[in-house]
């Protein structure tokens, strides 16, 4: 495919998966990493740590713009929302914002209201799973 940018498409595949990992360590310690501040500061503080890793598979300042600027809501700060993304970057954070939300949206009523994360407890995957048959004997 002309113009097709694997190490870009990478990125964004692996910033996707990323991007709320600071969710996740909010909720622990983790020896010297910072788990203080707003989630998205705090998936950069992640990446960054591992940024030598990271730099030989992927564009790093694009994954670390990713995983910081995920949100489209001011209220979060001008430095992490994807509108404010450099240039090169913000179509494809504004990307990875989008799909959050559309994936966020399956939680229904429940987005609605606040819930805080770290009190909250992850909602298992299987949850969902629906057996319109009996289960064999």
């Amino acid at each position: 495919m002309e113009g097709f940018n694997e190490r870009e498409y990478q990125t964004i595949i692996l910033g996707a998966m990323l991007h709320d990992v600071g969710k996740l360590l909010q909720r622990g310690s983790f020896g010297s990493l910072n788990t203080k501040g707003k989630h998205p500061q705090v998936s950069s503080y992640f990446v960054n740590s591992f940024k030598d890793f990271f730099s030989k598979f992927v564009d790093f300042d694009l994954l670390q713009t990713i995983v910081q600027r995920h949100h489209e809501d001011p209220r979060l700060g001008e430095d992490l929302i994807c509108q404010n993304a450099p240039d090169g970057y913000k179509a494809l954070s504004y990307m990875v914002s989008r799909a959050d939300n559309y994936s966020s949206s399956e939680r229904g009523e429940k987005a609605e209201v606040y819930q805080d994360f770290k009190s909250v407890p992850l909602v298992s995957i299987f949850s969902r799973i629906k057996l319109d048959k009996a289960l064999p004997a």
